[in-house]
């Protein structure tokens, strides 16, 4: 695992900063009745607020967006597995 963190130092510094915005995003969200839209495909500025992402923001675009990234760089990995980012 340490061996992993060495090789790959910018991505994992990049998910990290990625986990803790969505992180954040999801416990400043106000988990209303708004859970049907994803954003940002639907409701993104329907709420008329400055930061309508937090009326839509909920758990399942947590884990999109959270899992969406990891699969994508490990498949990337495994289909170049002697490139380093």
């Amino acid at each position: 695992m340490k061996d992993f963190i060495d090789k790959n130092r910018i991505a994992v510094a990049i998910y990290l900063i990625w986990g803790f915005i969505n992180t954040s995003i999801l416990m400043l969200s106000d988990g209303s009745s708004a859970n049907m839209y994803f954003y940002p495909f639907q409701g993104s500025f329907a709420s008329g607020t400055d930061f309508p992402i937090l009326h839509v923001y909920d758990i399942s675009e947590y884990f999109v967006f959270m899992i969406s990234p990891l699969l994508i760089f490990v498949v990337y990995r495994l289909l170049n597995p002697k490139k380093n980012i």
